[in-house]
């Protein structure tokens, strides 16, 4: 074999020493930059992921909000609500009261009735129910799926989309009954008067059986709306608490 001349060796261990550092160099060169490359591409994941979790954050929390304002303002609506349906109710239970003492006092052999000309004036005036449904009628605009808990959603739709207008279709009824057939009656046949009647204008009213009748057909109304007013006055309650119940859960 033949042996490679002393300073040949050397040349070679020098080049060979130099591509081995050159090559050192761009490995570690390289590395630096995977690295510098990776740490970007890292920053703009984390960036963007922080991005996206403060926008849906941001997004959650303005839906919360908007949900605590409905459930807030329906529940305002429903305290009015109690309050007017209790004031037309007794509206309706006095009425039927009246027009009972009023039939019990015409019956044939029954002794007149001091107060029977304030009783039949009584039967002028009516009552009605305006529901405020301002708060749900916007909570619907916006999107029913804003209330999260199921219960209160279905609460909310049974009581506007079918308790009130039930309510409102039967006083409605009563309504069309009390203007169109017993008003005209009592200014065109009966006496509406301050002062006691009179012998005669009780025996006249006692023989008027249409009037009676009529009578009786508006107590039967009223006796029914004032049914459904305790109805719905005991699911506007029962969404009401429900509803204070959520507000007060911590979720908010």
């Amino acid at each position: 074999m033949e042996e490679i001349p002393v300073y040949q060796e050397s040349k070679f261990k020098i080049m060979t020493t130099k591509r081995s550092t050159k090559t050192s160099w761009l490995n570690a060169d390289l590395k630096k930059s995977l690295l510098n490359g990776l740490g970007r591409i890292a920053l703009t994941a984390i960036s963007v992921f922080l991005g996206l979790w403060g926008n849906q954050w941001r997004e959650d929390h303005q839906n919360l909000k908007q949900e605590k304002q409905s459930l807030e303002q329906i529940k305002v609506g429903l305290s009015d609500d109690i309050k007017d349906l209790k004031e037309t109710k007794q509206l309706y239970s006095v009425r039927f009261e009246n027009i009972k003492s009023i039939l019990l006092a015409l019956e044939p052999n029954t002794a007149p009735l001091e107060t029977l000309s304030q009783k039949i004036d009584s039967l002028v005036g009516i009552g009605f129910f305006l529901p405020n449904t301002a708060a749900y009628e916007t909570l619907k605009s916006k999107g029913m799926e804003n209330i999260k808990n199921d219960s209160l959603r279905t609460g909310m739709s049974t009581l506007y989309e079918f308790g009130y207008p039930g309510l409102l279709t039967l006083e409605k009824q009563q309504t069309e009954i009390h203007n169109e057939l017993l008003m005209p009656y009592l200014f065109r046949s009966v006496l509406l008067t301050k002062q006691q009647y009179k012998p005669n204008e009780i025996a006249k009213l006692k023989n008027d059986r249409e009037f009676k009748q009529m009578l009786r057909r508006v107590s039967r109304l009223d006796s029914l709306v004032t049914e459904e007013y305790s109805k719905s006055m005991k699911s506007v309650l029962r969404l009401s608490n429900e509803i204070d119940i959520e507000l007060k859960s911590g979720r908010f």
